[in-house]
């Protein structure tokens, strides 16, 4: 077999194009009209210029924003649109699991949705009544399988769904975010299933905001933005490009804020001549969102991994280095910086400032002065993403010295804050052992330090 005759799907500039209109009468008005070739309305690409290739046994992940084309891609792959330009070619047999319960219908039971399901997907009933076994076997429904779907529970979904689409031998099999219902345990089974249809030669084309996922999972990606093809190759460039995107902004007009907050005899021209070259010297990102005293700026900030390359995927148990560049308007005696790392959940994972570190500034801080901040954290968590927070607060020197003879309130009472970065950016952490994504290296949140031991019971007697 020829490596053309690999391929099962090849998108070509593809691209999808919508007519907007601004009311239902604007709308009949370019019915009626269009055959004199007057239109009305305006153009929108839902997505446009996307090239790709997928062959078979390839796991791709399909990445993007919300907004980003990913919805209307999928349709295109599964027949439901037809591209408005470009030429898309899709070899085989399509099989999705697009969305919780889509093809279901919520009236009929279990048992007779997965012989629904099997028609739209062009499998016979005899061919579904051999694997039924093997289908409910894995969906682990229990007796809810003769009764109606409008019952089940969104796990029930989506194990019912999912042992349907991966049992009807499928060319290319297409999953969008529906494996984010299911808990571990449901998560390890796909994995595996998935692994030996991968094996099979199936396509699996993945879908999924959570980027530790999809790198565990798919060696190639898309990433889509505003409709277009950012990048197209590795999944871990694509998933760094992915945060990048988020975190970065404009660098002139933080030059423009940030100068704002300089004392007026500072010389212009000098302070942007140093900004730039600590921007370049750090490879630093301009921060978005700013909040705090306005004496303390924010110049910009990075994240690195190992050999302080920039990223923003890592394995757990690397370390994450964040540098962020500050320069301060007034003069600040002691600086107390640190991040705050959050899950997806909003929760607190880890938070860590120079108070708790016991760092001792050389001196206090200038008017003008600028200063880099380094902080390095091992990801001793949870697979997933986390968004970080900076900050850079200050403190006296009195307070400095007594921190550890009064309590931890009475410190941060009299510290305070002068330039907090809220969600400033995004990483994400992938399972770093295990061959599926679910297996996990520990339970919960963190990865505690702590040791085990088992004593056996002749050991006693002795």
């Amino acid at each position: 077999m020829s490596c053309e005759d690999d391929v099962v799907i090849s998108a070509r500039s593809i691209g999808k194009n919508y007519r907007l209109f601004n009311s239902p009468q604007e709308r009949l008005k370019n019915y009626v009209s269009a055959r004199f070739g007057k239109t009305y309305g305006q153009d929108f690409w839902a997505l446009r210029g996307v090239s790709f290739e997928v062959r078979r046994g390839e796991t791709f992940g399909i990445i993007g924003r919300n907004g980003s084309g990913k919805s209307t891609l999928l349709q295109l792959l599964a027949g439901i649109l037809k591209p408005t330009e470009g030429e898309l070619v899709v070899r085989g047999k399509v099989a999705g699991l697009l969305e919780l319960g889509s093809g279901f219908n919520p009236e009929l039971t279990g048992r007779e949705n997965v012989f629904l399901q099997g028609a739209v997907l062009g499998v016979s009933r005899e061919s579904l009544n051999n694997k039924l076994a093997e289908i409910l076997d894995f969906a682990d429904i229990g007796s809810f399988v003769d009764q109606p779907v409008k019952f089940y529970s969104s796990g029930m979904f989506v194990r019912l769904a999912f042992a349907v689409a991966t049992s009807v031998e499928a060319d290319i099999l297409v999953i969008d975010e529906a494996l984010a219902v299911g808990d571990v345990f449901f998560r390890q089974k796909c994995y595996e299933r998935l692994e030996k249809l991968r094996v099979a030669g199936t396509a699996i084309l993945l879908v999924s905001h959570s980027m530790s996922e999809v790198q565990e999972f798919c060696p190639k990606a898309i990433l889509l933005q505003n409709g277009y093809s950012r990048f197209v190759g590795a999944t871990l460039e694509a998933v760094n490009l992915y945060y990048l995107a988020q975190s970065h902004g404009e660098a002139t007009d933080m030059v423009n804020s940030a100068s704002n907050n300089l004392n007026e005899t500072k010389d212009l021209d000098q302070y942007k001549s140093d900004y730039t070259k600590i921007i370049a010297q750090h490879e630093l990102m301009p921060a978005k969102k700013i909040m705090g005293s306005g004496y303390v700026t924010c110049l910009g900030f990075q994240i690195f991994g190992d050999n302080k390359i920039p990223r923003f995927s890592f394995s757990q148990g690397e370390k994450l280095t964040v540098i962020a560049a500050y320069q301060s308007s007034v003069e600040i005696e002691i600086p107390v910086c640190g991040l705050v790392l959050r899950n997806e959940k909003n929760l607190i994972v880890h938070g860590k400032d120079s108070l708790q570190f016991d760092y001792i500034p050389v001196k206090a801080i200038e008017v003008g002065e600028f200063l880099i901040v380094e902080q390095t954290v091992s990801l001793n968590v949870a697979p997933g993403e986390y968004t970080l927070e900076l900050g850079f607060a200050s403190t006296t020197k009195e307070v400095f010295k007594t921190r550890h003879n009064i309590p931890y309130e009475e410190v941060m009472a009299q510290v305070k804050e002068q330039c907090i970065l809220p969600n400033c950016a995004s990483i994400s952490v992938h399972c770093s052992m295990g061959k599926f994504p679910a297996s996990l290296s520990h339970h919960g949140l963190c990865d505690l330090p702590g040791s085990f031991n088992i004593t056996l019971s002749y050991e006693l007697k002795e």
